[in-house]
């Protein structure tokens, strides 16, 4: 196998566990979700505001994390444009 190759596969290996990365992050925000959810429904009377702000705190991770794995996934594209410009 040729150094050309090996970079290749070693980046294809790289960009796989780059995925499972991402959809474990993915998968535990949407875990977390549901836990507040579940919590908020059983856990009686809360105060209104804290409800609120749990949420709002939520929404604003969630939308911090789509920032992140858009980004992420970006510059793994322009990695692998540059890979493969160099065949």
């Amino acid at each position: 196998m040729n150094p050309e190759q090996i970079g290749k596969e070693m980046f294809t290996l790289w960009k796989a566990q780059v995925d499972a990365y991402l959809k474990s992050l993915e998968m535990a925000q949407e875990q977390g979700e549901k836990m507040f959810d579940l919590f908020f429904e059983r856990g009686g009377e809360m105060a209104d505001e804290f409800k609120k702000g749990v949420k709002e705190s939520m929404e604003n991770s969630k939308k911090a994390q789509e920032a992140y794995v858009a980004a992420f996934k970006d510059n793994v594209t322009k990695m692998e444009e540059m890979l493969n410009k160099h065949k």
